[in-house]
């Protein structure tokens, strides 16, 4: 998005927001003017750390500012806790349409369209040698744990593999994942469906940003039968280096693949099982037909001149079409539209109800001083007993900031519980008024 401001020649600012899990190790240098002295806000931080976001950055940043959230979602329904995010922005940006049906049909804001730019920089010139890779034809498909394996579907990709190819024939399969420790029995699971496959190859690690990079690069053809995606941007930016994508014919990546320039997957909708947190059970995704799969794969391999000018045009529509000067029309337009709405800081005022935490009984009783005495002689012992009590009360005091911070952080849990119930409300009315005008809902 930064680089879609950039193209759009709109000043900016770049301020990191870092109270996140991630390993955080990649590298970043343009934080513009690095200072946040511009009324509109763009905050990539995804509706179920929005809250978390405005109490770090403080609700004053959101005064006096056009507030507008970058969210990710990749099912048909918006968890009603998730919406109630939209209390604290004016309105929500979306990477793709099929978020926007989701999102939009949820939130009291507007919701709008603008699907991430592709970069598509010079490939690394590191090797398959460099990466650890084997020779030969190599299918790639990437995936990070945290994601919910059921939704990324890497069994799938397996199991096609395994229909499309005999053992030895010649095609492997890369599945590289990371974040596995923080899912062992996902990750056994994995394991488990390739044991009996040496042609299957799983790497759980991280790669730097110009490793990753190489890895589309380096490999033949990538492919990915998710069950839902937000956007697919690890299948974009192979398709930026050319390469033939096989993905299933469902949600966000159909942004920037079609028959033309890909190989898309047929599907049924299903309904999500439980324990597919955060994805709501009864909710629809989509299951990829793997014979299907298993069949585009092979011809893949068998047809190379076919698959080659696939790639070709996947990589002429990424670098036409989804550019990060493409995208800067889009912001331009929606940043034009934006002044017309001032004075800003609607979303401040609403967070500012449900986030800032106001001044508690128990905060003032911390900030009271000690009574100090006036005369000389008993200020002296006043200070004699304060000194030698100090490891008490300094302990003493931490507990009691320990138990304020518990008791804010439970009156602010109380107020998002509130605004989620609301949330759900308005979803019940939405829904209920669909039935009365003979809705299948």
């Amino acid at each position: 998005m930064v680089a879609s401001v950039n193209a759009a020649g709109i000043p900016y600012a770049v301020l990191p927001f870092d109270e996140t899990s991630n390993r955080k190790r990649s590298g970043f240098s343009d934080y513009g003017s690095g200072e946040a002295e511009y009324d509109v806000n763009l905050i990539c931080v995804n509706a179920d750390q929005l809250p978390v976001f405005v109490r770090f950055a403080g609700t004053a940043f959101l005064r006096d500012r056009y507030s507008i959230g970058y969210w990710f979602w990749e099912v048909e329904d918006f968890p009603a806790e998730m919406a109630a995010s939209a209390e604290l922005v004016d309105e929500v940006w979306v990477a793709s349409r099929h978020a926007a049906d989701s999102i939009g049909r949820s939130v009291d804001v507007p919701v709008f369209c603008c699907p991430l730019p592709v970069l598509a920089p010079p490939p690394p010139k590191l090797t398959r040698s460099d990466l650890g890779l084997p020779e030969g034809f190599l299918f790639a498909f990437t995936f990070d744990f945290n994601s919910v394996l059921e939704r990324k579907n890497p069994l799938a990709a397996i199991e096609a593999f395994s229909r499309a190819f005999e053992p030895g024939e010649g095609p492997k399969l890369l599945v590289k994942t990371i974040n596995g420790d923080l899912h062992p029995d996902r990750r056994d699971l994995l394991a488990g469906a390739a044991r009996s496959r040496p042609d299957v190859l799983i790497v759980d690690r991280y790669f730097s940003a110009q490793e990753q990079r190489a890895l589309s690069n380096v490999c033949d053809a990538v492919i990915s039968l998710h069950r839902s995606e937000g956007f697919g941007l690890t299948i974009a930016e192979a398709m930026a280096f050319g390469k033939p994508a096989i993905a299933t014919a469902y949600s966000g990546n159909l942004e920037f693949m079609d028959e033309r320039n890909s190989y898309l997957v047929p599907y049924e909708l299903t309904e999500i099982p439980p324990g597919c947190e955060p994805y709501p059970a009864g909710s629809r995704w989509a299951e990829p037909d793997v014979a299907a799969a298993a069949e585009l794969m092979r011809h893949v391999v068998d047809e190379p001149d076919e698959a080659a000018e696939k790639g070709r045009r996947a990589a002429e529509d990424i670098r036409e079409l989804h550019s990060p000067e493409r995208r800067a029309a889009l912001v331009t337009e929606r940043l034009e539209a934006v002044e017309g709405k001032r004075p800003f800081g609607v979303a401040a005022a609403r967070a500012a109800a449900l986030i800032a935490p106001p001044r508690t009984p128990a905060r003032a009783y911390l900030d009271v001083p000690p009574v100090v005495s006036r005369r000389p002689s008993i200020r002296a012992v006043q200070q004699l007993v304060l000194r030698l009590i100090r490891s008490y009360t300094r302990h003493q005091r931490t507990m009691d900031e320990a138990l304020v911070a518990d008791l804010d952080a439970l009156r602010d849990e109380l107020k998002r519980l509130e605004a989620s119930q609301r949330g759900l409300l308005r979803r019940i009315a939405t829904l209920e008024g669909r039935a009365a005008s003979g809705g299948e809902e």
